[in-house]
């Protein structure tokens, strides 16, 4: 059988949401994997989280906090250029407008008479399918959905997620009239879309960029919603577009195994051979085999457990997480674990790295004993305490962003590069929506 549930931090909104499920989390990585030199935090950076059902964001730079939507009831808040976007609420297709900049700003009904059903943004503009199947981009300094620029038609509504990268955006369309094909275009609407594979591209964290190029998980049987079957191919296809390749066409993975598992690095991704559903259809992660397979669709073991969490600490050189909540560095050469370090902590629940500037800084560990730090040689470091109750992290920021465990629920940020932790809001934090560089 296939889940039904999902650990996925943002599924994306679909007219029919698959049955199928995604056990991602979303990591940043660097296109060349190794340490920088540890720095103190300078970027800047702004947190939008709840309190008691209201909106407020905060800087990092120690001005207070500002309230800016009272009884927020909306869903998937993110950001393009200086406006939020967000539905109106999680089973709305209205997605709303609210300007950063003015004394009186309010939400606004961007969508008018469209009917959103999955939207993204990249940089100054948003881009969103409505249901008639229609995908467009819109500036951020647009006020309607009706200014917006068609980009391709035809969309599967069915599978109406899609990805924006590197100024190409990838999207899943009804091909001759019937199939179902995974294809992408400029990012601005020109030129003739590529036609990557017949399937579904069901959900932007089947997605990786290593600089050249981009890697994409596609399942060539989407219409199988009960059965897990041999159907996810991983493809890669340059990033400025051109002609897609096949690395796995042969021998194609398992669908529970794909979506139990995530990247392990940009163009590598882990898969859990033989991971079943406990009685509750979630993921047995005490049960199944820990693969990577690489961009030239070589397949091999990198844990005797199924992997929950993978974070590449330097090249070869892996952090991860098992079904047992214990964590181990593990060492790869010539496709195999040339050696394996216990992590000296136990009920850990995620790793994954931080970076600055794109580059990857620290890799970082979260276990019931606090957040940590941890080298190649499986040494700790330790950031925070025990009393850590949430947290996020951002691209390109070398910081973490969590609330304490105490009854005040206050946001906080460490730095892996000073271990400073600095106090950034009083309000009790009811949950951390969104971080942005700036």
């Amino acid at each position: 059988m296939i889940s039904a549930t999902s650990r996925m931090a943002n599924l994306l909104k679909n007219v029919t949401l698959s049955l199928l499920a995604f056990a991602l989390l979303a990591t940043v990585w660097s296109a060349e994997p190794g340490r920088a030199n540890a720095q103190a935090v300078n970027s800047a950076a702004t947190v939008y989280y709840l309190s008691d059902g209201d909106l407020f964001r905060v800087k990092n730079d120690g001005t207070p906090s500002e309230l800016l939507i009272s009884d927020y009831e909306g869903a998937q808040l993110k950001q393009a250029g200086d406006a939020l976007y967000y539905y109106a609420s999680d089973d709305s297709m209205t997605l709303l407008r609210f300007p950063l900049k003015g004394s009186a700003a309010e939400p606004s009904n961007f969508s008018g008479n469209k009917r959103i059903v999955s939207f993204e943004t990249a940089g100054k503009f948003v881009y969103f399918v409505d249901d008639t199947g229609k995908l467009y981009r819109a500036a951020s300094t647009s006020q309607r959905a009706s200014e917006a620029t068609l980009i391709a038609d035809k969309i599967d509504l069915d599978y109406a997620s899609f990805s924006v990268i590197e100024g190409r955006v990838y999207f899943n369309a009804i091909r001759n009239g019937r199939a179902t094909w995974v294809g992408s275009r400029s990012a601005v609407g020109k030129g003739a879309i590529e036609w990557i594979a017949a399937g579904a591209l069901e959900s932007e964290h089947l997605t990786s960029l290593d600089g050249k190029n981009v890697h994409l998980i596609i399942n060539t049987d989407p219409e199988e919603r009960v059965y897990s079957t041999d159907c996810m191919v991983m493809y890669t296809v340059p990033a400025k577009g051109g002609k897609a390749k096949a690395v796995n066409a042969k021998s194609p993975l398992d669908a529970n195994a794909v979506y139990s598992g995530l990247w392990a690095g940009p163009d590598s991704y882990v898969y859990n051979q033989g991971i079943k559903l406990d009685v509750d259809g979630e993921y047995n992660y005490k049960l199944g085999k820990g693969m990577i397979i690489n961009k030239d669709g070589r397949s091999f073991a990198i844990s005797q457990n199924a992997i929950y969490e993978i974070a590449m600490i330097a090249k070869n050189k892996y952090a991860i997480v098992d079904g047992s909540d214990k964590a181990f560095v593990n060492t790869i050469s010539n496709y195999k674990v040339a050696s394996s370090k216990r992590i000296s902590l136990f009920d850990v629940y995620y790793t994954h790295n931080v970076a600055k500037d794109d580059k990857q800084s620290h890799t970082v560990i979260f276990a019931r004993q606090g957040i940590y730090t941890v080298n190649a040689d499986a040494s700790l470091k330790n950031l925070v305490g025990d009393e850590w109750a949430t947290y996020m992290t951002a691209d390109g920021l070398d910081a973490i962003f969590y609330t304490d465990a105490s009854k005040d629920r206050t946001l906080h940020q460490v730095s892996p590069g000073n271990k400073k932790v600095v106090k950034l809001a009083d309000e009790y934090v009811t949950s951390i929506l969104l971080i942005t560089k700036g």
